[in-house]
């Protein structure tokens, strides 16, 4: 596998990924502080997003090699395991639909509904 672990995360908290394909992608941490973000935790502080989207698409993509252990790539990435398998899961649900779960749009739809809801005082 190609990545550059000693360059995922520096010193200043940005993050980059190559993979064995050539690719490689670099984000800097978010700043998003969207009240959303703050509503979604249930905490009235604005709360950043640490992982911009296209950060989480790669890192599936890479768990999805199978490379590396689902544990070795999270620790490369400087997340936590748990974390990476639930990316991986929202991902299959939104490539297949899910059943029991909802896909990332079905769950914008739905917050903007609430959202709605909550302006108008229904």
């Amino acid at each position: 596998m190609g990545w550059c672990g000693e360059d995922l995360v520096d010193l200043v908290g940005d993050v980059s990924l190559e993979a064995a394909d050539g690719l490689a992608v670099s984000f800097p941490r978010s700043t998003d502080t969207r009240p959303e973000v703050a509503s979604a935790t249930g905490k009235d502080v604005a709360v950043p997003s640490p992982h911009p989207a296209e950060f989480r698409r790669r890192a599936v993509e890479l768990a999805r090699e199978r490379a590396k252990p689902i544990a070795e790539v999270a620790e490369d990435l400087c997340i936590s395991e748990s974390c990476l398998r639930s990316w991986m899961a929202q991902a299959d649900i939104d490539e297949r639909g899910g059943q029991t779960r909802l896909t990332s749009d079905e769950k914008k739809g739905a917050l903007a509904a609430e959202e709605r809801q909550a302006s108008t005082g229904a």
